[in-house]
């Protein structure tokens, strides 16, 4: 039953992942050619910013939202209550990100977009997850699909028709706009309103607490699980300025956004039905169903480090306008294979999930955290891009080995 739901779910994750697969692919080429390579490290700083940001606070709620809406009866309730607590954070984040933004970027209405930004994403990511836990994935693949084609076409838009304007501000733009047609498409598939909502400040309160009881070691672990895959790009800036790291961060870009654009429907879609599965006892079909994913994508990742350099990589180098050298070779190939593995790690970890256990997944992500920077602080001021993602590499593998190891201990109680 779990195999045959998860298949039914996974064709139109698939068939809408490849609208945002394309409009992501093409986005960072347009961009890199239209911005040069130095304004385009600018924007990748930022955006990364706004990403990571995003992926620690509305992250955690997101998997609360799915993890825990099984367990109310009156689940819109529920639903409305988590977006009250995603709003309260955002705001609460708001003053020190604007604070932070406009003084190392010295542009008011450019710190002003980037707060909205965060806001409608924050949004969208808990909205995202309400429709999910509905199992309505063909809404999830059409609000995923509208945003990455609002965004690129509307950015080239400004960038044509007003080219005199900071080039930061226009994408922002195009960016907030994008997350605020999606962010009313599932407000209104949701049928989500304050008239179809009976709750108290006393129930929001026990929601808050439930979520935090559950996501509070989960903002610590999505800050960190980003950070293991940005942390370099950060490093670089340091040492080499935002202005000499955009052919990197446009490499690692879309190296990294196309696998997981390839590989996210399957955890997207697998989630819910685990949790559904898990709470009904089905423990069998649960690991049944991970391992055999995990055997594929290690397929995958196998098959790509071999085709890579005689296919990929001649035609990301023309795609990207990167130097052709066997330094951005060695680079790519280790961005390739340290997403293929955190991905795997990303479906190993779902044991831990379930069982709650997110003490654990902090102190593992933790480790592999650790590891991951102390290279990437070691290696890139003295090898530049060369090494710069060995790092996120050894995260993933560490990552990866560290839920194996505790699946297999825990193996004869919990599953």
């Amino acid at each position: 039953m779990l195999i045959k739901q998860f298949k039914k779910d996974y064709v139109p994750y698939l068939i809408g992942i490849i609208i945002p697969a394309i409009a992501n692919f093409a986005t960072i080429p347009i961009f890199k050619k239209i911005l040069g390579p130095s304004q385009f490290g600018i924007y990748s700083f930022y955006l990364s910013l706004l990403l990571i940001v995003n992926a620690s606070f509305s992250g955690g709620i997101s998997q609360s939202i799915i993890r825990l809406h099984v367990e109310y009866e009156k689940k819109n309730n529920f639903f409305f209550e988590a977006l009250l607590v995603t709003v309260s954070i955002s705001v609460l984040l708001a003053i020190p990100l604007f604070l932070y933004v406009n003084y190392n970027y010295h542009l008011l209405y450019f710190s002003f977009l980037f707060v909205v930004a965060l806001f409608l994403s924050n949004l969208y990511s808990s909205l995202l997850a309400i429709t999910q836990s509905r199992l309505m994935s063909v809404n999830t693949a059409i609000s995923e699909s509208l945003r990455t084609i609002i965004y690129l076409p509307l950015g080239l838009f400004l960038f044509h028709y007003f080219p005199t304007y900071n080039f930061l501000l226009l994408i922002f733009i195009a960016l907030v706009f994008s997350y605020l047609i999606v962010c009313i498409f599932l407000i209104y598939k949701n049928k989500l309103s304050f008239s179809i909502c009976h709750t108290t400040i006393s129930k929001i309160w026990v929601t808050c607490k439930r979520i935090f009881n559950y996501c509070g070691y989960l903002i610590g672990w999505f800050f960190l699980c980003y950070a293991i895959s940005t942390s370099n790009r950060f490093i670089l800036a340091q040492h080499f300025g935002k202005e000499n790291i955009g052919h990197f961060t446009a490499s690692f870009d879309i190296l990294n956004k196309s696998i997981v654009l390839l590989l996210s429907p399957v955890v997207i879609s697998l989630f819910p039905l685990v949790v559904k599965a898990h709470a009904e006892g089905h423990y069998n079909q649960v690991k049944k169903i991970i391992r055999q994913l995990i055997i594929i994508e290690f397929v995958l990742l196998v098959f790509s480090l071999a085709l890579y350099p005689f296919i990929g990589f001649p035609f990301l180098n023309k795609l990207l306008l990167t130097p052709p050298t066997n330094e951005y070779l060695f680079l790519e190939m280790q961005v390739i294979a340290g997403t293929f593995i955190w991905q795997m790690a990303m479906l190993q970890h779902k044991f831990l999930e379930l069982e709650k256990r997110t003490i654990t997944m902090l102190l593992f992500v933790a480790i592999s955290f650790a590891i991951s920077f102390s290279l990437d602080a070691i290696l890139i001021p003295t090898n530049g891009v060369l090494l710069a993602g060995i790092g996120y590499l050894a995260g993933s593998i560490v990552y990866f080995l560290l839920t194996f190891y505790h699946k297999r201990e825990t193996d004869a109680t919990a599953f």
